[in-house]
């Protein structure tokens, strides 16, 4: 079983990482070499080539190709982390201040109902006290005139020989009352 580890040379462990990074960016050039349909970056190995000599200059690319991949996507997640965060404290802030205006608004209707309903109790106080004075007109017109204005009064009144106390006597009972004590 092979693991890309020779384990007979015992060497520092800088040498043992060299030795299986070079064996990994070997087999991962050789890969791209023999996978890689359009052959844009990486040529492909021709028959009289043999491994060897191609993988030197294969893994100088993806050993400069990879990290450069790496950090590009490093940048880009950074970056999307980011704008992610940008948006998420914009959206909070958006809901923070529609929640103040919420409020507000909440607020002033709150104090204008306030407003309306002391309005409307006042109303009311004054309605009922214009029927309260308009029931009391309305009963003294018909205590007061309890037929007085009728035409044959009218006429009474005309004739310059009707004797009007005797008429209040006769239409007006309570002044009997008053006039006999």
């Amino acid at each position: 079983m092979n693991s890309g580890w020779d384990d007979s040379q015992q060497g520092s462990p800088s040498t043992q990482v060299n030795q299986y990074n070079n064996d990994t960016f070997g087999q991962a050039a050789y890969f791209y070499t023999t996978s890689d349909p359009s052959g844009d970056s990486l040529s492909s190995p021709s028959p009289n080539s043999t491994y060897g000599s191609s993988a030197a200059s294969i893994i100088a690319k993806v050993k400069n190709s990879v990290p450069d991949k790496l950090e590009r996507r490093r940048e880009q997640n950074r970056s999307s982390q980011r704008a992610y965060r940008e948006r998420r404290e914009r959206q909070q802030r958006d809901l923070e201040a529609q929640i103040v205006r919420w409020q507000q608004e909440y607020s002033n209707l709150l104090r204008m109902y306030n407003q309306q309903s002391v309005e409307l109790t006042r109303s009311r106080a004054i309605i009922q006290h214009l029927q309260g004075g308009i029931f009391r007109l309305q009963h003294a017109i018909r205590n007061l005139c309890c037929g007085c204005i009728s035409r044959s009064q009218l006429e009474v009144n005309l004739d310059p020989f009707f004797d009007m106390d005797l008429t209040e006597k006769m239409q007006n009972p309570y002044l009997r009352m008053y006039n006999e004590q």
